[in-house]
């Protein structure tokens, strides 16, 4: 009996494990406050429609966890630096960039190889990675510059306004696209701010009106997991 409840034992152990890790492992950092940054509120135009946009010696990192302790440095690829919470990875380093508020010269497109860091350049904008300005980077930036964040949209620092403040003015279609299980009222309009008029226009736009009317249900079709019960299409 004990060898039987020992195999069980092994056996779970590693979930168990597993899960501590992704509950308390010290990679998993918390998000910034919600609402209240130090330049907390923007402006209410901000930002403009064709805002400017600069990257300030912008550089983004984040923790790779590792199943296995590394001991030494040497073993790591160019960019990436042992931790006690797994691997730092550098995905952008030292960028400096300015897209132009000008609508006349504002053509965008940003090419590269996959984990180039593309991905990472739009999330470091709505702060899904908090953008960081190394200490080198820092000292040269405060002999050149008052602006002093990693990242300015017409003049204000992200990092110094709340997420909401900061996520509510901007939008991105992501490349995957996030259907959460729950109705379309829920998946169009999560925090419940919308008029259905502004939805239906919404789907409309979308040319999904006819399909929507047609669930008999309307904007309180019941959504699955990932879009799992809609076509690829919709």
């Amino acid at each position: 009996m004990l060898v039987v409840q020992g195999k069980h034992l092994t056996a779970v152990t590693p979930l168990y494990s597993q899960q501590f890790d992704f509950a308390f492992g010290p990679w998993v950092e918390q998000e910034a406050d919600w609402d209240h940054g130090v330049d907390s509120p923007p402006p209410i135009d901000w930002p403009r429609p064709c805002c400017e946009i600069t990257f300030n010696k912008a550089t983004v990192q984040y923790h790779l966890p590792t199943k296995n302790k590394v001991t030494d440095n040497h073993d790591l690829s160019l960019g990436q630096k042992a931790s006690n919470s797994g691997r730092l990875v550098t995905a952008l380093k030292s960028i400096d960039l300015k897209l132009s508020g000008n609508p006349q010269e504002r053509r965008i497109g940003i090419v590269g190889r996959t984990g180039a860091g593309k991905s990472s350049l739009a999330s470091s904008i709505f702060r899904l990675i908090e953008p960081t300005i190394l200490e080198e980077d820092r000292l040269d930036i405060h002999r050149t510059s008052t602006k002093r964040g990693p990242i300015l949209v017409d003049g204000v620092d992200l990092s110094r306004i709340g997420l909401h403040e900061l996520r509510s003015r901007f939008s991105i279609l992501p490349q995957e696209p996030i259907i959460f299980a729950g109705t379309l009222r829920f998946n169009l309009d999560p925090f419940g701010k919308l008029p259905d008029i502004d939805l239906w226009r919404a789907i409309e736009s979308a040319h999904l009106t006819d399909w929507v009317r047609s669930t008999n249900a309307g904007l309180d079709y019941e959504c699955g997991e990932g879009g799992a019960n809609l076509s690829v299409c919709k």
